[in-house]
């Protein structure tokens, strides 16, 4: 058998006394010389009775690192979800405090900062919200007593006509 392979020239050799060789040649630059090297059958293909063995060793043990490698990070990176679901629960629930255990230094890490940011801004908008309320309120308060002030003075003045029309005062 011959196989071509880029001017490398391969080829099955058998022997007068029955030895088998793979015969590969290459050139040597463009002097249209080549390098011929006779490699053994039975040294070329001794390593191939370990193939069956080493396949079977190898598939489970990288089957079972895969399992214990997905096992790992999935425990690794839901543990992380899990805190980050239940932070986003307490938020709803209205606990605005910060939680820095959940900012990490990932991607996980940036969404706990998004949450403790989220929870800050909803507690500072209800704080301004109950001042905007409170001052409203503050000026309510003032608005009806500028309207009764001017209300009871009039009573007053009125009172007082009528004390002095009864006494016969000018």
């Amino acid at each position: 058998t011959t196989a071509r392979a880029a001017n490398t020239l391969i080829q099955d050799v058998t022997l007068q006394n029955g030895d088998r060789y793979t015969m590969v040649s290459c050139p040597i630059g463009t002097t249209g010389l080549r390098l011929t090297h006779m490699l053994p059958n039975h040294l070329l293909f001794a390593g191939s009775s370990l193939l069956p063995s080493m396949i079977s060793i190898l598939v489970p043990g990288v089957i079972v690192l895969g399992i214990c490698l997905y096992l790992y990070l999935n425990r690794f990176f839901m543990r992380r979800v899990i805190r980050l679901r239940r932070r986003i629960a307490q938020v709803a629930d209205g606990n605005f405090s910060t939680d820095p255990s959940i900012e990490w230094e990932d991607e996980l890490g940036d969404i706990g900062r998004g949450v403790n940011h989220m929870s800050r801004d909803i507690a500072s908008l209800l704080e301004k919200r109950l001042a905007d309320e409170k001052e409203r309120q503050h000026l309510e308060y003032q608005m009806l007593q500028n309207q009764v002030n001017p209300h009871f003075i009039y009573n007053t003045l009125n009172s007082i006509r009528w004390m002095a029309t009864l006494q016969g005062a000018t």
